[in-house]
């Protein structure tokens, strides 16, 4: 069976396209009298008032992988009826919502068609106590499904002061509360400054550098402990001088604030992560997880929390307008009267 390129979306970075790859052996015919598989993935958020359901097929045909990944007709449908269900916890259905297909999320250009590419918008805003279907009836009348309970929200409670410290001996602490139904959490710090020439304020740009730690496991599925996380000032500044080169010309960079942001995944969605890894030892064959029915893909839930508008503590400025890593990228520290600069 050969994958569908799927296009990297928001919320969840690790959720690509490359856990498709089912374990195969050299028995298989590439070559095969065409079969079609339904393919589907979705993470829905109760945070949020818009959800998207991503459904395509995957194809073992005749021609074998160039068989159809130029056609359209062989890699998505021209019509679904897509539902998200709701049950309440008595398994009561509460709610039935319709995805309406939805052709303005374009897909990365690639080794697959573009044309007819589309994804499924639910337009409502989810119940993070009830559990959720989504409900695929194809033309031919095979109903393909996934069943999620939803992450619920939880808080994250460090930093909870206005400033933030990367740049100190300790590094900066990340806590939060573990979330209801959430496995697996990404943290990410996102630095937002501007950059302009020296000489015109007024033609400047906003950018962001996100300094993403690698994902981590919660305790359990109940909601009631507690995870920390320390971003250390090599990781911090070491990470900004990898994602941005030094400015031509006499363009300056001044911090305005960092954002902490954490997201929490679903039990299904982190074993379909843990299993996509890449394989060591003897065995390169990685596993395979799926929890539809009648397809292959994941259905499950994430949710989001953030701690915003933090200031960069004044020993963090120094570090980034004249640490080792960062000298050279002309960050500048506000003064009363000056900008000041590193002279690498």
């Amino acid at each position: 069976m050969i994958p569908i390129k799927m296009k990297h979306w928001t919320t969840w970075t690790l959720l690509t396209v490359m856990a498709m790859l089912t374990a195969c052996d050299n028995e298989i015919d590439v070559n095969a009298p065409f079969e079609e598989t339904t393919v589907v993935y979705a993470a829905l958020d109760a945070g949020s008032a818009v959800n998207y359901i991503r459904v395509t097929r995957a194809y073992l045909g005749q021609e074998g992988i160039l068989g159809g990944n130029g056609s359209s007709d062989s890699l998505y449908y021209d019509s679904l009826e897509v539902k998200l269900i709701g049950r309440n916890a008595s398994g009561v259905v509460v709610s039935e919502l319709d995805a309406v297909k939805d052709n303005s999320i374009t897909l990365d250009s690639g080794f697959f068609e573009t044309e007819g590419y589309a994804v499924y918008r639910v337009n409502a805003n989810l119940n993070e106590d009830h559990t959720y279907r989504v409900r695929v009836t194809r033309p031919d009348g095979q109903r393909v499904y996934g069943v999620t309970k939803m992450v619920q929200d939880f808080e994250v409670t460090q930093p909870r002061f206005p400033t933030v410290n990367p740049g100190g001996d300790r590094g900066q602490l990340i806590e939060w509360e573990e979330a209801v139904n959430g496995r697996a959490y990404v943290v990410k710090m996102n630095l937002l400054f501007v950059e302009f020439p020296r000489n015109d304020k007024s033609d400047s740009t906003r950018r962001v550098i996100t300094y993403e730690l690698p994902y981590t496991l919660g305790t359990s599925l109940d909601g009631i402990h507690t995870q920390s996380a320390i971003v250390t000032r090599d990781q911090f500044y070491r990470n900004i001088a990898d994602q941005i080169d030094p400015p031509t010309g006499n363009i300056i960079r001044i911090p305005r604030r960092v954002d902490v942001e954490i997201t929490a995944a679903g039990d299904d969605l982190a074993t379909h992560i843990n299993v996509s890894q890449p394989q060591t030892g003897v065995s390169q064959d990685p596993p395979f997880f799926t929890n539809v029915v009648n397809g292959v893909g994941v259905v499950s839930s994430v949710r989001r929390s953030y701690q915003l508008n933090k200031r960069l503590a004044n020993r963090s400025i120094d570090e980034l307008v004249y640490g080792d890593y960062t000298c050279n990228l002309r960050f500048g520290k506000v003064e009363s009267l000056d900008t000041l600069f590193c002279q690498p």
